[in-house]
């Protein structure tokens, strides 16, 4: 892809900077050759830090930018619960509480038997209430003496132990001499504290975000810090605003939804399409499946997988996945989704190793083992792998090869749960094909949340109901929005998924959260001013 001024203009500051990106703008192209751009001026021991989201978006990006035998160095690539536990919390833990314990277990937040962890989070939940007082910090303190690390405090135990360990803020400042958080509109104020004081000892500091695109409110996640940077005059702001993904008739659509002054460009071709089908989400199914040929060999769609039908519940895609008449790919999510441990996060890597042909097992090794250094380690990952990809079809059986692997990986990260959730998923045979691409036969079928950062050629919005999105609640006896702008993000997300051109698929009865059927009304997104006109008839 050739660059564009503002691309250029990004990669060639060498300051502090704030990058708003567009769907389809280019945003990984241009991280990816910003980091070539600073890699070889770097020391051997020295890198960056290339925060992302999700691992999927951390390996695309650490693909794209070592493209071409660059040397990473010594960078990091990964999550940023990873990068605190590993790159803050592991090394430097034990200089602030004089523990020598080197085994913990990742706490998930479905544990409730202990007490002490009970009374802790009851604290922490509590309004204005305070991290970082005496009384808390002494929980954080037996909690890390005793081998345990509680999942929602890694940020809140990253920048404690940052703040009082100079060992800790003379290593990173040696280290690394650039910080990219990716996706940052969906931050918290853990991961915004630590960018912050990172930026304060030093380093280069790159945000990266679209406020449009903040979907995660229901975990505290929120576009304010993004937006807060842009104010801070030690941080120069550049827009990522061409969408290079979608019919610019798609690109009128979304932003006019987001801003009802936005002056759309003239085109005489509309390609956002709303459907009203008589019946319920059944009937949708039949309706995809009645006009899914026609629709792809009219916009000229050479695979059924660039067809995706994006729900924003499981509820909706359970029934249309039952009804539809072609090959699909369900991407359920599994139990070890929602889970961000360590192991966790090696056993869904290694599931998507082995489950997908066109993954290299030196690749994985090779992310988590110096190339140089660690051969031996890599060539016994390689053949574990070997032998857990010869038994996919039984990998129930083999699942003391993942632990293998995950403790080789992370030997002081032992985790229980993780194996738990590991276990279900080799039981389901669903939750197995989650974790394998969809072929050129499949339809892909998944929430709105799980399409962010995907693209596809044709795209069927559907739950486009009154009470669904955006949602509403009774209060008082009126009804009152939840989230709007989050589940308006939510709908620009999905739309602009699409490449060519996106149905907005709703059906005169839809089935409630309890199961019942009822007549259904249409979002009032729908309703948005000007937004009519900007659709086909």
């Amino acid at each position: 892809m050739k660059l564009n001024d503002n691309q250029k203009d990004i990669i060639s500051h060498d300051g502090s900077l704030v990058v708003l990106a567009n769907p389809g703008s280019g945003k990984t192209s241009t991280l990816a050759h910003k980091i070539k751009t600073v890699l070889p001026d770097l020391l051997d021991f020295q890198g960056v830090i290339a925060i992302s989201y999700t691992n999927k978006a951390s390996d695309e990006l650490k693909e794209r930018a070592l493209k071409g035998h660059i040397n990473k160095k010594g960078s990091f690539f990964g999550t940023i619960d990873k990068f605190y536990l590993m790159e803050i919390i592991y090394p430097f833990g034990g200089h602030v509480f004089n523990s020598n314990s080197k085994d913990f277990e990742i706490i998930d937040k479905e544990t409730s038997s202990n007490q002490t962890i009970n009374k802790y989070r009851n604290l922490l939940g509590k309004e204005n209430s305070n991290p970082f007082d005496n009384e808390m910090v002494r929980y954080l303190q037996s909690f890390f003496e005793d081998g345990k690390i509680l999942i929602e405090t890694v940020g809140i135990l990253a920048i404690y132990i940052f703040d009082n360990c100079i060992a800790c803020q003379k290593y990173l400042h040696a280290r690394f001499t650039h910080l990219i958080i990716d996706e940052y509109q969906d931050c918290g104020w853990e991961q915004h504290s630590i960018f912050l004081r990172l930026h304060k000892l030093g380093m280069i500091c790159i945000a990266v975000g679209d406020e449009n695109q903040s979907i995660y409110g229901f975990s505290n996640k929120s576009s304010k810090h993004l937006v807060n940077l842009m104010d801070n005059t030690k941080f120069k702001t550049f827009y990522l605003d061409r969408n290079y993904r979608c019919h610019k008739s798609i690109i009128n659509y979304s932003l006019k939804m987001l801003d009802p002054s936005f002056q759309v460009e003239q085109n005489s071709e509309k390609r956002v399409r709303a459907i009203k089908v008589k019946g319920t989400e059944e009937n949708i199914a039949k309706y995809i499946s009645r006009n899914i040929d026609n629709l792809i060999k009219d916009y000229g769609v050479k695979q059924y997988n660039q067809v995706g039908i994006l729900v924003r519940t499981g509820k909706t895609a359970d029934i249309v996945a039952e009804h539809l008449e072609h090959s699909f790919k369900y991407f359920k999510n599994t139990p070890l989704d929602n889970d961000s441990s360590l192991w966790a996060g090696v056993f869904k890597k290694t599931l998507l190793c082995i489950l997908n042909p066109e993954s290299t097992f030196y690749e994985f090794a090779a992310e988590y083992f110096d190339v140089d250094d660690d051969y031996k380690q890599i060539q016994k990952i390689i053949k574990l792998l070997c032998k857990l990809r010869e038994e996919s079809d039984k990998l129930l059986d083999s699942f003391w090869l993942f632990v293998e692997i995950a403790s080789m990986i992370y030997p002081n990260a032992a985790n229980e749960k993780a194996i738990t959730k590991l276990e279900a998923v080799l039981i389901s045979k669903d939750y197995l094909e989650s974790y394998q691409p969809a072929e050129e036969h499949e339809i892909q079928i998944m929430t709105l949340h799980k399409s962010k950062g995907l693209e596809f050629e044709i795209v069927f919005h559907l739950d486009l109901y009154e009470f669904v999105i955006p949602q509403k609640r009774k209060v008082d006896g009126h009804w009152i929005y939840q989230d709007y702008r989050q589940c308006l993000n939510l709908h620009y997300v999905g739309v602009t998924r699409a490449k060519k051109c996106c149905y907005l698929l709703t059906s005169s009865r839809r089935t409630n959260s309890k199961g019942f059927i009822m007549d259904a009304k249409p979002s009032e997104f729908f309703f948005l001013p000007g937004i009519g006109d900007l659709r086909a008839k």
